[in-house]
């Protein structure tokens, strides 16, 4: 194989396999209402919102309203308006305390 397709094939290879995002479609106090998300997440998962000035506002999806995920954030809102794009976010294993 050539180098040009070698260097090809390893760039393909180190992308993530896809990119979930939808838009914000409501802000009402700190909840956040977001669409495109739906059926794919789940409560405790973590969402991204891109504000402005490439700020990152890290969420946690609390709920679900009509294919809308409901999400609360860790930080100020911030830069975060309507259209406002909302990412599934990496998140790492993660071990938490009980009493079960």
């Amino acid at each position: 194989m050539s180098a040009v397709l070698n260097a090809l094939v390893h760039t393909l290879t180190a992308l993530p396999a896809h990119h979930l995002f939808g838009r914000v479609t409501a802000v009402q106090g700190l909840l956040v209402e977001a669409g495109g998300l739906h059926g794919t997440l789940s409560v405790g998962d973590r969402v991204a919102l891109s504000a402005r000035a490439s700020r990152q506002v890290l969420c946690e999806v609390v709920g679900f309203r009509a294919e809308r995920v409901l999400l609360m954030p860790f930080e100020a809102l911030d830069g975060v308006g309507l259209g406002t794009r909302a990412e599934m976010a990496e998140s790492a294993p993660a071990l938490y305390p009980t009493k079960a």
